[in-house]
Order: structure tokens, then C-alpha cells, then sequence
């Protein structure tokens, strides 16, 4: 599968370098070639990518994994707004051998942009109680009674906080590139990948060129998700203070952080590790990572999972 991928991104930028992003009339052909690389056999399989009614609004979640009686994984993405469900069959490669993973698009991005009904959603408070939602519709689902969380970046503010308020309903948490406090962020209205290795953003490019799973008005909806959520969340998010709301936990803490993070500064994400108090911590250093251990290192980042929770 991997060779596969190679090839497809070293075509991928030959064309996109000549023809543009929308114009090439075989990105079917090159989408096909990626279901049936990303093709799961076995008896014990689950592949789900669907639409469900979460909280009165519908977001778009999937899961997928090729033995179901395997952990889940819950990821929680960042951003705001910025889906990894349109990477996963990428990226989710090695860890769906070892999980079922479940993704979702959060309201207002992604293929659930247009699940913001009114203002007062964008708030922190709501995105929280949709990840608890989506959390024990998988757990329902797969007939499970515990995950594992894992918050990216914009994530991890949710998740450190569904770790706090609802543990009952997690094996652990994971906080990937965990933010500590909203101040470290400062400039919303730039892109992640602004000071990030010129890699993660020709991935995201061609990774959403390549993706079965999203159309060409779902990616428009992907950038414009993007860009609403951080204007609309920007101001109740710059009110948390991780570092001192949330500090002890009834479930193990890990955090895997990235050595030449620009995003998100490390230091102080470890920092706020100290304080923690938990009946298990660890931090996992990916050194040759910035922002996205799971794009940058994805053997060692399915290998730390594998290693810290099972």
C-alpha cells in the first residue's frame, strides 16, 4: 500500500505542477487506486463512513478497523476545522491493523459544514458535548464500554476535557501536540502549517486531491470550515486555561509531542505534564516531528499507541 501512495503523490504533484488542483480529469481513476489500496479483508472487519445524528445535527463519522474486537481509537481533530477523515486511509494504515478508529468531522467543517443551525454553537462547550456524543455512539456501536481518546492540537483542548468530566467512558487519553493554554496559539487567522515543513502542507493538497471520501464541494467546505471555525471559535477558546483547570485525572495521561513543533510549543506542553496528577503519565518525544507525529512518524507514532495501550 505504501508504494502505492508514493507513486500516486509523485503523479499527483507532476500534474497538480502543470494542470491545477480541480482540472485533472483523472483524479477518479487515482481515487479508485486508493479504495482498493486502503481495502480491509477478513472476517472480523468494520468499515463505516456515514452521516449520524448527533445532538439534533448530523456529522459525518467513520470507523474503521480490521478486526472489530480490537481497542477503539477516538480521534478528536484540529484546527479548528480541520478534518482528518479525508487523510485516514493514508495515515490510519498501520494503527487500523492494531484498532478501530473512529474519526469525525466536527460541526461546521468538513463534510458536516453545514451542521451549524445557529451562532451559539460555536463554543467549546458544544464541541465537548458532541465529542461525548460521538464517544458513546461507538461505544454502542461496537458494543464496547471504553476507548481511548486522542486529541490533536485544536483537539486536545477538547479531549484534555472529556478526560477530566467523563472518564467512565475512556481507557486513556492521548493528547497529540497537547495545547496547555490558548496563549501559545495566538494567531488564529493563520494556517497550522504556516511555519510547518513545506511537506505537511503539500500532504494536505494532494491528500485531499487523492481522497475517495471527499468531493470536490466537500474539500471547498473543508477550506471554508477551516477558516469559519477560527473565527468563530477564537474568542471562547482564548478563555481556557488548561494549565489550571484541569489538572488531575482519573484515567492514565499521555502526551506524544513533536521536537521541532513550531505550532505549539512542547516545552510548555511537558511543563504542564508536571502538574498533572493521573494514576498514569508519560510523555513520548517524536524528534524527527513538528505538528503532526501521525503524518511526520507514523510507524512509531502506531508503535507508542500500540506500546502505551494495550
Amino acid at each position: 500500500m505504501k508504494k502505492h501512495y508514493i507513486l500516486l503523490i509523485l503523479v499527483s504533484l507532476i500534474t497538480l505542477s502543470f494542470v491545477g488542483f480541480y482540472k485533472w480529469g483523472m483524479r477518479p481513476m487515482m481515487q479508485n487506486v486508493v479504495l482498493l489500496s486502503s481495502e480491509m479483508k477478513g472476517d472480523y472487519v468494520v468499515s463505516e463512513m456515514s452521516f449520524v445524528e448527533i445532538n439534533g445535527v448530523e456529522l459525518w463519522v467513520t470507523i474503521r478497523g480490521t478486526d472489530k474486537k480490537n481497542p477503539v481509537l477516538l480521534v478528536v481533530h484540529g484546527g479548528p476545522g480541520k478534518p482528518q477523515t479525508p487523510f485516514q486511509r493514508r495515515y490510519d494504515a498501520r494503527l487500523i491493523e492494531q484498532f478501530t478508529v473512529v474519526h469525525f468531522d466536527q460541526r461546521g467543517s468538513g463534510k458536516s459544514f453545514d451542521a451549524i443551525t445557529d451562532s451559539s454553537q460555536w463554543s467549546i462547550s458544544q464541541f465537548k458535548r458532541d465529542t461525548i456524543a460521538v464517544i458513546e455512539y461507538a461505544l454502542t456501536r461496537l458494543d464496547k464500554k471504553k476507548l481511548s481518546l486522542v486529541g490533536h492540537s485544536w483537539g486536545s483542548v477538547l479531549g484534555i476535557e472529556v478526560a477530566y468530566e467523563r472518564p467512565d467512558l475512556l481507557h486513556a487519553y492521548i493528547g497529540v501536540t497537547q495545547l496547555s493554554h490558548l496563549e501559545g496559539f495566538p494567531d488564529f487567522s493563520l494556517s497550522l502549517y504556516g511555519k510547518e515543513p513545506k511537506v505537511a502542507k503539500r500532504d494536505e493538497k494532494i491528500g485531499l486531491f487523492l481522497s475517495p471520501d471527499y468531493s470536490k464541494s466537500d474539500i471547498k467546505r473543508y477550506h471554508k470550515g477551516f477558516s469559519q471555525s477560527v473565527k468563530n471559535l477564537k474568542t471562547d477558546s482564548m478563555s481556557v486555561d488548561i494549565r489550571r483547570d484541569f489538572v488531575s485525572f482519573d484515567i492514565p495521561i499521555y502526551f506524544l509531542l513533536g521536537r521541532q513543533d513550531l505550532a505549539v510549543s512542547s516545552d510548555i506542553s511537558a511543563i504542564y505534564m508536571k502538574r498533572i496528577i493521573a494514576p498514569e503519565k508519560r510523555i513520548v518525544w517524536f524528534e524527527k516531528s513538528a505538528h503532526f507525529p501521525f503524518m511526520e512518524e507514523p510507524k512509531k507514532y502506531t508503535d507508542v499507541l500500540v506500546e502505551l495501550l494495550y
